[in-house]
């Protein structure tokens, strides 16, 4: 009856929280995302070693990309042209080596974006197919539940048709004519 019902959504509700996890994922990747700028930067600092001007530190190329990235992320493209822009801005480096650093950093978005999109597929399908589940079991349920109150109101229906009867025989058998 009611009570199945009840518990049809409850069910839904465990599905629910067992897709989270996945949701939860790709929400975790877009916040996350950290641009690994070492192997990036470490070519360029030789160079500049060389010609006896300061290394760039990771923390430059950082502050300099973390805006861009976060849009990016949630956008789903990065603005190549203005990261090498913004790199050049921050940093002593020159436009080839920008543009270097800038190519780095959108492989590295591009593979993270990959995996949040994964995992917000993976979610969605999860979520579909919990839906898909649960909307039979419920229609299972109340088309159970409206049996099983059909046999109820059929039962009172019954009852009450006795009732009729037995007031209907016991007025014929319980008065004589006489007293009409």
């Amino acid at each position: 009856g009611l009570g199945e019902l009840g518990s049809g959504l409850g069910g839904f509700g465990e599905q629910v929280r067992e897709v989270l996890p996945s949701a939860e994922a790709a929400k975790a990747l877009t916040r996350r995302f950290d641009v690994d700028v070492d192997g990036l930067i470490a070519p360029i600092n030789q160079k500049l070693e060389q010609l006896k001007k300061p290394p760039v530190r990771p923390e430059q190329i950082k502050e300099a990309s973390a805006e861009l990235t976060h849009r990016a992320m949630r956008d789903g493209k990065l603005d190549v042209e203005m990261l090498t822009k913004v790199i050049g801005e921050k940093t002593s480096l020159r436009k080839e080596d920008a543009q270097k650093v800038a190519a780095g950093i959108e492989e590295q978005f591009n593979a993270a974006y990959a995996q949040v999109q994964e995992a917000s597929d993976k979610a969605r399908e999860q979520l579909a197919a919990a839906k898909k589940q649960s909307a039979a079991k419920l229609t299972e349920m109340a088309q159970a539940s409206a049996v099983a109150m059909s046999k109820a109101f059929f039962s009172i229906f019954s009852a009450l048709l006795m009732g009729l009867f037995a007031a209907a025989a016991g007025s014929v058998v319980g008065v004589s004519r006489d007293e009409l």
